[in-house]
């Protein structure tokens, strides 16, 4: 398969039958920040027909993946109250660092890849558990 970049990876799953399809929801922005320039980002974000929000954290390499698996994002107290909008998120990747990214994450992961005709394409490899809804909250 060949090697993708991030922009790459982003058109995969847009123009796919995955979470961030445009056909799927009312809206897909790329590069979301939050909070203020003081603790957030999101690659993707998808609004969803249902009026929630589903999160895509795009990573080209392995060395990108386990960085964002070590940030305090994930225990900090923003990060979860942000989640409280967000009912589902997704690691991206492509389908190189598919196999090592399901082995070093419990998250969810979708791969992204570029067909044998040249287009692009994607695929749920562990499917994502709702967490807006219970991540965060007291």
């Amino acid at each position: 398969m060949a090697e993708m970049n991030a922009r790459q990876i982003a058109k995969a799953v847009t123009h796919s039958d995955s979470p961030f399809s445009l056909k799927k929801n009312d809206a897909v922005i790329e590069n979301v920040s939050y909070g203020m320039f003081s603790w957030g980002e999101a690659d993707l974000i998808a609004l969803t027909k249902a009026g929630y929000m589903i999160e895509g954290e795009i990573k080209i390499s392995l060395q990108d993946l386990r960085a964002d698996l070590k940030k305090t994002k994930w225990v900090d107290d923003n990060y979860k109250a942000w989640c409280r909008d967000i009912k589902q998120f997704y690691y991206i990747v492509p389908s190189g660092l598919v196999e090592e990214a399901l082995k070093i994450t419990d998250k969810a992961i979708i791969e992204a890849f570029i067909t044998k005709s040249g287009g692009y394409a994607s695929r749920i490899h562990r499917a994502s558990v709702a967490y807006g809804n219970q991540r965060g909250r007291k």
